[in-house]
């Protein structure tokens, strides 16, 4: 990176808070803060310019062990990218073994044969037996994780893979006489199908690969099906199946038009015999948009849920249609509007702690359930001036087992806002990582601020990359500081700070969230003096 790029010069203003931000060894937001003044825009590449360019003048104030520090929040800048070899390469600078063990977990999971390569080589120069592969470990890991993982290209002529990536790949394996590189793939392409993932374009260069005819035309059937397929004319499609009976009243998403590698669907209004309900495309996306085998889990969840007795907090679940090979999921619609509305427009006190327990109380009946959620947002929950309803469970994930501490799922998926610390350090989710969410929201709910984040970066969705870089390195960086309102009420200021804790095994539990809220809640209508500034922290 050039690092002779001219950055403009501090304001008086701009060289007071860099100077205390250098004074408090504020690290996150040095970085921030130095990425802010080049660019609105938050990136790693702006991030580290940002840093090189006034490191001579960081180190007459900071010592190395806050140097190491700042390495680290690069790191974490591009663990939230994905960017695993840009992040190993921060940790080893600052010479932190233990995240250089959660890199390599990462690249063993997404199959990042480069990082792994790197790490291992790192490991043996420096012998450091816990980053350290056996060589039957590593061998197996290219053949297991590498080869279905290989990057797949796409241009103007279509899909491909780059020969000389499977070569590398196959040098590292190291194939006996006995095996075939044809029965290597076969093995490849049954992997890609075992994880469920619908990357239809790398099944068939594998089914070409395996030189098997028969596998072959079966996968060549398969992706000609999803070349021609209906999803641009979605619309149409749902219109053709409901004929004369019903009608679209209006559509709420649109979806992208992509057939192979769709990452959001389309949701529509819909009437029917006189009834309202929410038609939802069933997304089955590709693996490295969602959790790991790239499916929604949905409609099971969907399903599961309707079996039991219906919980007031989630919409009921309708069944599904198919529209010229289409799947929607027909969903109960719920009048009201999304709590983003009411984050700046704010509601009266009372109503914000009866939102919170309901939505905790839905939460907490999920996980009775064996359900993670998983997307506690803003958006994610409607409220019609009485009832909070939870919609939206494309990034919940469903368990055989009840759900314990220990419980969890990755997710490469996230809403930059509510990125939890666990989120960005190891892509697990958590029982408790829907505190960390509820919590951000509860604040909001109170404040109409966020309770970490500090810089104005750009967002929206062509600016994915810098709201979640924004919000992630806050969420997982920034001490709790609440507003002078918030202080003023010590109960609820312990619970929001309790639930915001970085470390996700000492937030409390969706159901002690619950009962400590309703206790505050309890406190303040009977009219005690403790919670008499609910009404500073809450009023319209």
């Amino acid at each position: 990176m050039n690092t002779q790029s001219k950055v403009p010069v501090f304001s008086i203003e701009e060289q007071e808070e860099f100077d205390r931000l250098l004074q408090e060894k504020d690290m996150c937001n040095i970085a921030l803060f130095l990425n802010y003044h080049i660019n609105e825009e938050a990136s790693l590449e702006t991030m580290v310019k940002g840093v090189q360019q006034y490191m001579p003048y960081m180190r007459l104030s900071l010592q190395e062990e806050d140097i190491n520090t700042l390495l680290r929040v690069l790191g974490d800048t591009s663990i939230l990218g994905l960017d695993l070899e840009h992040a190993f390469s921060y940790f080893k600078e600052a010479e932190d073994t233990e995240r250089i063990q959660q890199t390599r977990h990462l690249a063993l999971l997404y199959g990042k044969r480069k990082t792994v390569q790197h790490i291992q080589e790192h490991a043996t120069k420096k012998s450091i037996p816990e980053l350290t592969l056996s060589d039957g470990a590593y061998k197996e890991f290219f053949r297991s994780k590498a080869l279905p993982c290989i990057k797949l290209h796409r241009d103007e002529k279509g899909f491909f893979i780059e020969e000389k990536d499977i070569e590398e790949i196959l040098s590292e394996i190291q194939l006996s006489p006995s095996q075939t590189k044809e029965a290597l793939f076969k093995e490849a392409l049954e992997e890609l199908e075992h994880q469920g993932s619908r990357n239809i374009p790398k099944q068939y260069l594998f089914a070409l690969l395996t030189q098997d005819p028969d596998i072959i035309t079966r996968h060549e059937k398969r992706y000609q099906q999803a070349q021609q397929g209906p999803r641009p004319s979605c619309q149409r499609k749902l219109e053709e199946h409901l004929g004369d009976e019903g009608k679209i009243i209006r559509t709420l998403q649109n979806g992208d038009k992509d057939n192979f590698f769709p990452t959001s669907g389309n949701i529509f209004l819909v009437e029917e015999e006189g009834k309202k309900y929410v038609a939802k495309e069933h997304l089955k996306q590709y693996t490295d948009f969602s959790r790991m085998n790239g499916y929604s889990m949905e409609k099971e969840i969907m399903e599961a849920l309707s079996k039991r007795p219906q919980h007031p907090g989630i919409p009921r679940y309708l069944g599904t249609i198919n529209a010229g090979g289409i799947e929607f999921l027909n969903i109960e619609f719920i009048r009201g509007e999304p709590l983003r509305r009411f984050v700046k427009q704010r509601l009266p006190r009372e109503k914000i702690t009866d939102i919170l327990i309901q939505t905790a109380s839905t939460i907490e009946y999920l996980h009775s359930q064996h359900i993670l959620y998983g997307d506690v947002k803003d958006k994610n929950v409607i409220y019609d001036g009485t009832k909070a309803t939870l919609i939206d469970f494309g990034m919940s994930r469903r368990f055989d087992e009840p759900i314990t501490d220990e419980t969890f799922y990755y997710s490469t998926a996230s809403t930059p806002k509510y990125t939890t610390p666990e989120r960005v350090l190891t892509h697990k989710v958590y029982a408790r990582s829907d505190v960390f969410q509820l919590g951000i929201l509860a604040y909001e709910l109170l404040t109409g601020t966020h309770p970490f984040a500090r810089y104005k970066f750009k967002e929206g969705k062509s600016n994915r990359e810098s709201a979640l870089i924004k919000y992630g390195l806050s969420n997982l960086h920034n001490a709790f500081m609440p507003a002078p309102d918030i202080q003023k009420n010590t109960e609820l200021c312990t619970l929001l700070e309790d639930a915001l804790k970085k470390d996700v095994h000492q937030r409390p539990s969706m159901k002690e969230f619950r009962e400590r809220l309703e206790t505050i809640s309890g406190r303040y209508n009977n009219g005690e003096p403790n919670n008499q500034q609910l009404d500073n922290v809450c009023a319209v």
